[in-house]
């Protein structure tokens, strides 16, 4: 690995933590009752898996795994307020957060090694099932040389 995890890691966080519509955001996952409804939305990162991929003669090629988590409070309006309507714009922004660098196909996150860094893989959510509060998985995979 070229750039060191951490490195890497937090170029990673830094694409998320000052995204418009978030309040709160760490590295640290807390319990949804932990959070209080003045920090929401708040984005949550976590380290998850990393898969070496070992060919004989080349460098090792790192697939990182993260998982941002993103609770939502919509208030006491059950009857008008749709979580989604919440949920839909921050992943807009998180999305675009993760669009290409200026002239190339991939996001590297600004760091050497990073080839691509990308949502991967089927987005949770789970809306207002418990009243106001509405939760989102986003699975990221980030690709290292």
């Amino acid at each position: 690995m070229t750039s060191s995890r951490e490195t890497i890691y937090a170029a990673l966080f830094a694409q998320f933590a000052s995204l418009s519509g978030i309040n709160k955001a760490t590295r640290r996952l807390q319990e949804y009752s932990q959070v209080g409804i003045e920090s929401e939305p708040a984005l949550f990162m976590l380290q998850r898996r990393e898969i070496a991929h070992k060919l004989t003669g080349v460098p090792t090629k790192w697939t990182l795994n993260v998982e941002l988590y993103i609770y939502v409070n919509t208030g006491n309006d059950l009857d008008n307020t749709i979580p989604a309507q919440v949920i839909n714009p921050i992943m807009d922004t998180l999305e675009a957060a993760l669009e290409p660098s200026s002239g190339t196909f991939y996001q590297t996150l600004g760091t050497l090694g990073v080839t691509e860094a990308r949502i991967s893989g089927p987005v949770e959510i789970v809306e207002g099932v418990k009243g106001a509060e509405a939760e989102v998985m986003i699975p990221i995979e980030v690709i290292v040389t």
